[in-house]
């Protein structure tokens, strides 16, 4: 029956078909919650696998445990609120041991494991082996590293930067020795690829301000005595000491208390991290000593946005009662709800579908209001604005976060 039918109307049934497959094709493309991804599927059934990768042994471990308890710790919080579009997240995490040979292949076995994104890729040491390989599967990394390289998405273009770069803390903590009439600096760092890296920016933005590096010394991350090498800087006319990299804090500063010297100190916020601020706090070190804000301060006398309290308990209560609270809970969060938002906008957790969402994210706060970011094809810097300076002198207030030093306020729009 069907072969005595005409050309004609096989013609005709034909053409009707391929308007309902339009039709259908239509529909689809319309449940995608009016995005432009080119992505249709929709999010899978199931968790969202995401990971992360730490240096959780070796001279790093206390940054990359903490950052590791820390993202867990949000990552349960953001699951309690219903994870993303229903869906919760499964994290992954693997320890590199801040070797960069570990890292890859962490960064293979996590791509392996099926993760959509990684809010983790180590240290300065160990990113450069991993992220080109998250960025040849196109698999989204959001993370603070303060490395100035990944925010250049012709590079990097599934690299989206939430926290300040290191030449951003080079910019505040120059600009801020020059204002104090500390001209003649000491370089010290240790040769980690973290502390090579904000070294140079400093150089750099040294020059801009018109500061003279009058000495640079440079030392493993697990040196023993600094004794040496603090002599040679003060022998060399320095009045500051610009001091970075991981390892190293506790043994300058015992050099320069042994031996009388009492330069200013500008250091990165890392140190806020480190237990008695590497040593500094409460010595008479401490009282020209600043370091970049790096995350969220106090103004002397000020108050804790409560929304910003609470979710400094959360991370508490996975890390245990931390310094300088601020990096992991508003940029560790930042890094989830900026996920959240691509994923949900796209309707997918391809890749290249969440990439189409973030490169047109403009001036859009997400944990703490005034902390805005921007994302162009070309720059994923995101942060839109310099960290003021902390003073070591003040200490830490209400949860420990630190307080700003003299003359230092956050941009309008930033509660506290």
């Amino acid at each position: 029956m069907h072969l005595a039918r005409s050309s004609r109307a096989r013609h005709a049934r034909s053409s009707a078909l391929l308007l309902c497959a339009v039709a259908l094709i239509a529909a689809a493309c319309s449940s995608t919650n009016g995005n432009n991804s080119g992505s249709a599927a929709g999010i899978p059934a199931g968790p969202i696998t995401v990971g992360g990768i730490y240096p959780l042994s070796g001279p790093y471990a206390a940054y990359g445990k903490s950052e590791e308890a820390g993202t867990a710790g949000l990552i349960d919080y953001l699951n309690s609120k219903g994870g993303i579009d229903g869906h919760k997240l499964k994290f992954i995490s693997l320890n590199d041991q801040l070797d960069p040979t570990i890292a890859a292949t962490d960064a293979e076995q996590l791509i392996s494991d099926n993760v959509k994104a990684v809010f983790s890729v180590g240290t300065e040491t160990e990113a450069p082996s991993d992220v080109p390989i998250f960025m040849k599967a196109k698999i989204p990394v959001i993370f603070y590293n303060p490395g100035d390289t990944w925010g250049d998405a012709t590079k990097w273009p599934y690299y989206y930067k939430t926290g300040w770069g290191t030449n951003d803390g080079s910019i505040a903590l120059a600009n801020y020795a020059k204002s104090l009439g500390i001209t003649k600096i000491g370089l010290a760092s240790d040769n980690s690829g973290f502390g090579m890296q904000s070294a140079q920016d400093f150089i750099n933005q040294a020059k801009v301000d018109g500061l003279t590096i009058v000495k640079s010394v440079y030392y493993p991350p697990t040196v023993v005595s600094l004794g040496t090498q603090m002599a040679s800087l003060k022998a060399a006319g320095a009045k500051g000491v610009f001091i970075t990299g991981g390892g190293g804090y506790n043994q300058a500063f015992a050099a320069m208390t042994a031996s009388g010297w009492h330069p200013y100190i500008f250091s990165y916020a890392s140190i806020l991290q480190l237990p008695q601020m590497g040593g500094l706090l409460g010595t008479s070190l401490a009282k020209d000593a600043y370091v970049d804000c790096d995350g969220y301060a106090l103004k002397p006398g000020g108050t804790l946005p409560a929304f910003y309290s609470q979710l400094t308990s959360i991370v508490e209560k996975a890390t245990g009662p931390q310094q300088n609270p601020g990096t992991a809970v508003i940029f560790g969060y930042d890094d989830l709800l900026i996920y959240k938002y691509a994923v949900e906008k796209a309707n997918s957790v391809s890749g290249p579908a969440v990439q189409a969402v973030l490169n047109k994210v403009t001036d859009k706060s997400f944990t703490m209001p005034g902390y805005t970011y921007t994302y162009t094809p070309t720059n994923h810097n995101g942060l839109t604005f310099v960290p003021p300076i902390c003073s070591v002198a003040l200490g830490f207030g209400p949860q420990q976060n630190p307080y700003l030093a003299p003359g230092q306020s956050y941009p309008p729009g930033v509660p506290g």
